[in-house]
């Protein structure tokens, strides 16, 4: 199994800057949309790589979004990482947040 894995640096106050550091660290395909949704898509789905994928997300500290951003994050991660526990496929996703992040 291929791992991908991205560290999300310390103090990332916009959500364009996350997108793409997420989309550069994980290698995502050229058709990303750099949004919301898009980023939904490709976590539930990994049919955009030819290998079973261990997806890795591992975060300095909780981003500091604009509030109606992060929430949305959040639940993008949540929803992402709850639709692949719920299957027995061979791809895994990950999220990891340090233990002293109160969310």
């Amino acid at each position: 199994m291929k791992v991908r894995a991205v560290r999300i640096p310390a103090g990332i106050t916009d959500s364009g800057k996350l997108l793409h550091i997420l989309a550069d660290g994980l290698k995502f395909p050229y058709y990303f949309g750099h949004n919301w949704n898009a980023l939904y898509d490709l976590l539930c789905d990994f049919s955009w790589s030819d290998e079973d994928m261990r997806i890795v997300i591992h975060h300095h500290d909780l981003p500091a979004l604009p509030s109606s951003d992060q929430q949305v994050y959040l639940k993008v991660l949540r929803d992402a990482v709850g639709s692949w526990s719920a299957t027995k496929a061979a791809h895994r996703l990950e999220v990891i947040f340090p233990d002293y992040v109160d969310w």
